[in-house]
């Protein structure tokens, strides 16, 4: 299967978005939003970063 530069898999990517979008708190669920909204290409561990507050 194809890799990223930082090593997750693609079909990967998926999965951990729909597990990020379905957060049930809603400041992780707006942080998400909050910093997909200025990405042009969606980049999964900064938006994990955003969720987890560390961004």
């Amino acid at each position: 299967m194809a890799e990223e530069p930082l090593g997750a898999r693609l079909a990967d990517c998926p999965k951990r978005l729909l597990k990020l979008i379905t957060d049930p708190t809603p400041d992780r669920a707006k942080r998400l939003m909050d910093a997909m909204m200025t990405m042009i290409k969606l980049d999964i561990p900064a938006l994990e970063q955003a969720v987890n507050g560390s961004a």
